[in-house]
């Protein structure tokens, strides 16, 4: 995977972009993914990752490959969100929904939470979870406060 974090800082853009780009593929469809998945035999699915991001994500009346096209040439703003996030992790949280589908627990990519470890990961999960609205690609910030212990947080 270390292709993928010299991808990022390179191109700026998501797991699907690099899965694709992987595969030398020149036009953005779906058979990209296909062809991966049987290339590397992945040990989930690329293009049912996708089918699920696609299922809960694109706009009315647009097509699974139109979304496909979108996700694929978007740019991810390294530094958008505090923590050095893009702010999309949708992709992401794709693949782990895939993952627990294979395990006979159903769920959906707007139902699970991939971050950081640590303890700032679980905060992180936790807040993400009580005090924002995920819609598609934009994370709205809900109001309140959070209380956190004295010395955790350093402003960066």
């Amino acid at each position: 995977m270390q292709d993928l974090g010299a991808y990022f800082f390179q191109e700026s853009k998501g797991i699907f972009a690099f899965l694709h780009y992987a595969m030398g593929a020149q036009n953005a469809n779906l058979n990209a993914l296909a062809a991966y998945d049987v290339a590397r035999r992945p040990r989930i699915a690329s293009r049912a990752a996708f089918g699920l991001l696609a299922e809960c994500s694109r706009r009315d009346g647009e097509t699974v490959e139109g979304y496909y096209r979108w996700v694929v040439s978007r740019k991810h703003d390294l530094g958008r969100y505090r923590g050095g996030s893009s702010g999309f992790d949708d992709e992401a949280r794709s693949f782990a929904a895939a993952h627990f589908r294979s395990t006979g627990i159903p769920a959906s990519p707007q139902e699970v939470l991939v971050c950081c470890g640590g303890a700032k990961g679980g905060i992180m999960a936790m807040l993400a979870a009580v005090m924002c609205r995920h819609e598609n690609e934009k994370v709205h910030r809900m109001p309140g406060r959070v209380l956190a212990p004295a010395g955790y947080y350093v402003p960066g």
